[in-house]
């Protein structure tokens, strides 16, 4: 079975993606921000992981050792700040990989 981990997993995009790769039978790994409503995400088989795409331990804590593929979901609302935030998260996810991670299981 393949491994996915998903960040911005409780938002439309997220949510969506999610639904798609239970189909396909992956395994997944979903982050969310602590104290955020899991409603929605609690409706998948997935690991739900609190942690924050601007924190490089918490994506080290977070993402599975294992992992076959990254999906980067996360972003805002406010257009100004979707740009500035996928820039840096991006750089800190491709970062935490590259450096690499603690296992999560």
């Amino acid at each position: 079975m393949k491994e996915a981990f998903v960040t911005g997993s409780t938002g439309f995009l997220g949510l969506n993606l999610i639904e798609r790769l239970q189909r396909n039978n992956w395994e997944i790994t979903a982050l969310h921000l602590p104290g955020e409503d899991l409603k929605y995400l609690s409706r998948y088989n997935v690991k739900a992981v609190p942690g924050n795409i601007l924190d490089i331990q918490s994506l080290q804590n977070a993402i599975p050792k294992n992992v076959d593929a990254i999906f980067h979901m996360a972003g805002d609302k406010s257009m100004r700040k979707i740009q500035i935030i996928n820039l840096i998260s991006g750089l800190i996810l491709l970062l935490a990989v590259s450096i690499g991670w603690k296992s999560t299981g």
